[in-house]
């Protein structure tokens, strides 16, 4: 038991040597300190960085609990279902729709075991347990202070403030928000848990800082989860703790109220009535809109991904599926790389075995806290404060979750798995050698099955400090081919390119970059020798990029793009129709697909062949008709995003053109005339054929009317015109 001097709960968990939690302190705290300040881990270059600090410390620290003779890592409670996810993601890798996607969706979850697994074994005591509180608050005031000093204008923080939304490192408003919000209940339980006035002096103006971010972030699905966790809080603390409590969160909210809505928006706009004083008012008023265009887009995302999930129940589509996938389910275009609800984004990812990893891990987790709140009376008071905290805090985290992609930021599911672990720490410190069911942790491993889960734990920890090494490499080359390019520098893009792909040979990306760099270094220095080495790895790397891409829209538009560059007709097309596949909501791909068409049909008809260029006018109809099938899905509902799914007039003038081959003329005269875009419509290929198409379908005056004006302007309209003129029609008549 813990006492008021803080005297330690345990020496050492059952699986700890002695001496270890102490001595690893320092590493562990660095690992949950960081994450936040490099934009909170979310681009790829700084989370594979952290994969391999995380992984090394893990090793080392397991090392030497062997060395001790503590061979078992595994000793059961929480460990078993954050195990469970680390299994569920392992197993969506082999019907992964985007195996390096997976790949690094199943590194994460394994990095947050080892984070977890780390804090369970050094929160020992209440002391280190506090110590890790105290670090993870202060990594949020660093956050808080980057954020108000980016919008005072003091330094400069990409993305940390917007002229109105401070975001600071996360970037992100919501994220910033609740983030600041949940740390603000450990603050409070940390000011209202020290009897030194200075350092409560401290906490206390510390979270009236998290407080400013958190409403000047403005997001009230943030402030709603972040009210109810402190209503937890406030409920499950004891009373004489409470009242301080509800004292101090209602002084420091006030404050900064006060600082947001008058003082702080003055000190960003030097305005006597600065405009953005009224944005919490706003954001306030806004709590009750349930038919806001957020709250239903969010809704559409949900329904798709549960489709998502009822075709990929079992396993999952693996890290990285709801990006490749949403298009095919959506009903109307919208863009967006997480589903904002991370329960229904694991089941995507992982299938059912993920949603019960989730469901076990929230389980135990009550079941923990049930067990010390049986035992509240007779807990050090300051404990239980505390650990009502970081449990409101997680709670706060996990229910903004629901409505957001919180958790798909890195740094915040450290945060999370490092609150789970410092529960679950504390509850098995607290009923070590207890008799009867409560001994140590809750269902206990067997010393063979602990031993045998804790060699597959240090393979994957070895194998995840081996690849993540590798990948932060080959992120770094490709980083400095792009470089390279943009400086002209092109026999070191070059080298950068072919480091790249060497150190990370499943990412598709890397390849389409480095085709495409082939590919316009060929169309500059030897264009039309298909013989040659650049042409030739082009074409190599393009197609290794299409093999490890093909369900990513976005690498595969890079591939088309390439592929259109080199000329390669065959490759134009397959890639162009996988472009449609993978987005049908995007009239880029028709258009681009039908220019391949229109070229193809020209070039059977130039080399001879009306049969095969009659096939290609057929193939090509059918794509004009696909695309009016999926425009007829659209129902006009939610907000479309981008341009609108139609025949615009770039399709329209490539239909007219195959309509013209095909001796259907009046129709190629309604598409031409109803064209709008001036630059289009001015051209002088749209021009020859329009006056060619009024000739054929008996409107010679009109005809003439635009050869005349043509001729007076310089240019090759002459030309195309009489090209137009002299084609007979494909399918042998005219109309």
């Amino acid at each position: 038991m813990i006492t008021e001097n803080d005297q330690p709960v345990m020496e050492a968990s059952p699986t700890s040597a002695p001496g270890l939690p102490g001595v690893w302190l320092l590493p562990v705290a660095l690992l949950i300190f960081y994450p936040p300040f490099f934009r909170g881990l979310f681009f790829s270059q700084e989370l594979l960085l952290t994969h391999v600090l995380t992984s090394a410390v893990f090793i080392l620290f397991c090392l030497r609990k062997w060395r001790n003779g503590a061979t078992g890592l595994v000793e059961g409670g929480m460990d078993w279902p954050v195990l469970l996810l680390v299994g569920a993601y392992l197993l969506s890798l082999p019907g992964a729709v985007n195996m390096r996607e997976a790949l690094e969706g199943f590194y994460k979850v394994l990095n947050y075991f080892m984070i977890y697994w780390l804090v369970r074994e050094v929160a020992v005591n209440l002391r280190i347990s506090r110590i890790l509180l105290i670090v993870l608050f202060t990594s949020s005031l660093g956050v808080a202070l980057i954020g108000i000093a980016a919008a005072l204008g003091y330094i400069s923080y990409p993305g940390a403030f917007d002229g109105r939304y401070i975001m600071s490192t996360l970037q992100y408003v919501n994220a910033a928000s609740v983030y600041m919000g949940i740390m603000s209940i450990i603050g409070i339980s940390l000011a209202v848990t020290e009897n030194r006035l200075p350092l409560k002096a401290f906490y206390g103006l510390a979270t009236f800082m998290l407080m400013v971010v958190m409403l000047n972030a403005s997001s009230k699905g943030a402030w709603i989860a972040v009210l109810a966790s402190v209503v937890v809080y406030l409920a499950a603390i004891q009373k004489i703790k409470r009242l301080e409590s509800v004292y101090l969160f209602i002084t420091t909210l006030t404050a900064a109220a006060v600082v947001s809505m008058r003082v702080l928006p003055f000190l960003i706009t030097k305005e006597p009535v600065p405009p953005a004083a009224n944005t919490i008012i706003s954001e306030l008023g806004g709590l009750t809109e349930f038919g806001s265009s957020s709250f239903m887009s969010r809704l559409d995302f949900y329904s798709d991904a549960l489709e998502i999930i009822r075709d990929y129940i079992f396993f999952g589509t693996g890290a990285g599926g709801w990006n490749s996938l949403y298009h095919r389910y959506q009903d109307y275009l919208y863009w967006t790389t997480e589903v904002h609800n991370h329960f229904l984004q694991a089941g995507v990812e992982a299938g059912l075995p993920g949603l019960l990893a989730w469901f076990g891990i929230f389980c135990v987790m009550m079941y923990c806290l049930y067990r010390l709140w049986r035992r509240r009376d007779s807990l050090n008071p300051s404990l239980w404060v505390l650990i009502c905290g970081a449990s409101s805090a997680a709670l706060g985290l996990v229910s903004h979750s629901l409505i957001d992609f919180d958790l798909s930021i890195p740094s915040l599911q450290i945060l999370l798995f490092a609150l789970l672990g410092l529960i679950t720490g504390i509850c098995n410190a607290e009923f070590k050698e207890r008799p009867g069911n409560e001994n140590g942790a809750a269902f206990r491993v067997r010393p063979g099955v602990s031993r045998m889960l804790s060699g597959l734990v240090m393979a994957f920890a070895l194998l995840l400090l081996t690849t993540a090494g590798l990948f932060a490499l080959a992120a770094f080359h490709a980083e400095r081919a792009e470089k390279a390019v943009r400086a002209g520098q092109y026999p070191q893009a070059l080298n950068h390119y072919e480091n790249a792909t060497r150190f990370d040979p499943l990412n598709g990306r890397y390849y389409a970059g480095f085709a495409r760099f082939c590919a316009v270094m060929w169309s500059k220095v030897e264009p039309d020798n298909i013989d040659s080495p650049i042409y030739k790895q082009a074409v190599s790397e393009a197609g290794l990029a299409e093999g490890l891409a093909w369900n990513d829209y976005k690498t595969m538009v890079s591939i088309d793009e390439t592929y259109r560059i080199l000329g390669n007709e065959e490759d134009m097309v397959r890639t162009g129709k996988r472009v449609i596949e993978l987005n049908p909501w995007v009239i880029d791909g028709y258009d681009r697909l039908l220019g391949t068409y229109v070229g193809s049909i020209s070039q059977w008809i130039e080399r001879g062949d009306p049969s095969r260029a009659r096939d290609g006018t057929k193939v090509a109809v059918a794509l004009a008709e696909q695309l009016r099938q999926q425009m007829s899905r659209f129902k006009g509902k939610g907000d479309w995003e981008g341009q609108a799914l139609e025949f615009n007039d770039s399709f329209k003038i490539r239909l007219a053109q195959v309509y013209f081959h095909q001796g259907n003329y009046k129709e190629a005269v309604n598409l031409l005339e109803s064209c709008v875009d001036e630059e289009l419509t001015r051209g002088e290929h749209f021009q020859a054929l329009y006056a060619a198409a009024l000739h054929r379908s008996g409107q010679q005056e009109a005809a003439a009317e635009i050869i005349i004006s043509e001729k007076k302007q310089p240019g090759d309209f002459q030309e195309a015109y009489d090209y137009f003129i002299s084609l007979q029609p494909l399918n042998g008549s005219e109309s």
